[in-house]
């Protein structure tokens, strides 16, 4: 149960909502917050077991803390723990990590530091573990080309997961371009090929970006649920509990367009619940 209670630390943050004097609310930082915080804890120790991410978890609480003061999560020593794989031979280890260095950059607005650590990884290692989220990563930072080349050659391949995540990416970029019923038609071809919670997640957000609130709250609980998947969405080693981090908000947000009064952490499963008042 404390295990639970202080990962779900910095997961709360994106949950959380502060008003401004005229009473919008600004959720950006607190998602942020989030995404920042489980982004150190999985890049510290991305290969450790749930129960060893305790004090990194813990770290990230204050980190999350500092990003609300402005400070931003300092990842520091990342590199020196890239060379450190690479020297005992593991190169895949190495390769996440600078995976995982990249988004940390981008969600810090360095984009042309981001990409320049994607190339570095990739360089390492090509498989579908480091691919997925590079070519993600390559769409924030605006770089298609890059991206739909990755969904291209996983799309040239017989394996039925790898087929899927090629139709994801491309339904991606169908998404940032405005063609919302172009991904709609992507992602939903993708899950005949193999039916993945990252897929489901996406499917909810062109969903809602076409306007199909219903739909887009079925895919969004469905991920909910799902959530476990989340833990290690390409089944080895490699925890991803941060693509969890944005799930409650986009859930809100789909409840919101249908007009539902219930909160957010009522369709949550327990083990995504903050308890009432927000706190782990």
């Amino acid at each position: 149960m404390r295990i639970n209670r202080v990962y779900h630390t910095g997961l709360r943050c994106n949950r959380r909502r502060r008003r401004s004097d005229d009473g919008k609310r600004t959720d950006g930082k607190w998602t942020r917050t989030a995404i920042q915080a489980l982004l150190v804890a999985e890049l510290l120790r991305p290969d450790a077991k749930l129960l060893a991410l305790l004090d990194v978890l813990v770290a990230a609480r204050t980190l999350a803390l500092n990003t609300l003061a402005g400070a931003g999560p300092r990842p520091e020593g990342a590199e020196a723990g890239i060379a450190e794989e690479m020297a005992a031979g593991n190169t895949q280890a190495a390769a996440s990590k600078w995976i995982l260095l990249a988004e940390t950059l981008l969600h810090q607005g360095k984009n042309e530091a981001a990409v320049a650590t994607l190339e570095n990884g990739l360089e390492l290692d090509d498989g579908i573990v480091r691919t997925v989220p590079a070519a993600i990563s390559y769409l924030r930072a605006g770089k298609i080309d890059a991206a739909t080349a990755i969904a291209d050659s996983l799309s040239q391949t017989l394996r039925p997961q790898h087929r899927a995540y090629g139709l994801m990416i491309k339904a991606l970029v169908d998404l940032e371009s405005g063609r919302e019923m172009d991904a709609i038609d992507k992602l939903r071809a993708a899950t005949e090929f193999a039916d993945l919670w990252l897929i489901r997640f996406h499917t909810g957000r062109a969903y809602l970006a076409a306007g199909y609130a219903v739909e887009a709250l079925a895919d969004f609980e469905m991920a909910a649920a799902r959530h476990g998947e989340a833990s290690a969405i390409f089944l080895d080693d490699t925890p991803t509990y941060r693509y969890l981090a944005t799930l409650p908000s986009w859930l809100d947000r789909a409840q919101h367009e249908l007009g539902m009064t219930e909160s957010v952490q009522q369709s949550l499963p327990a083990s995504l619940d903050f308890g009432s008042n927000g706190e782990p």
